[in-house]
């Protein structure tokens, strides 16, 4: 997904990034193992840890 959204020149920004981490919250808040959702899209938006 990464790809083709980089393909596109698709740009994350804050509205972006907050919608999806709603969503994922709202949907997989308590399954474990799923910060790796937040961490794709941090990376995605270029935001992410040093």
């Amino acid at each position: 997904m990464r790809r083709a959204l980089r393909r596109r020149k698709v740009k994350i920004g804050n509205s972006g990034l907050t919608t999806a981490s709603v969503g994922h919250g709202v949907l997989l808040g308590g399954t474990l193992g799923s910060g790796v959702i937040p961490l794709s899209l941090l990376i995605a938006a270029g935001r992410a840890p040093p």
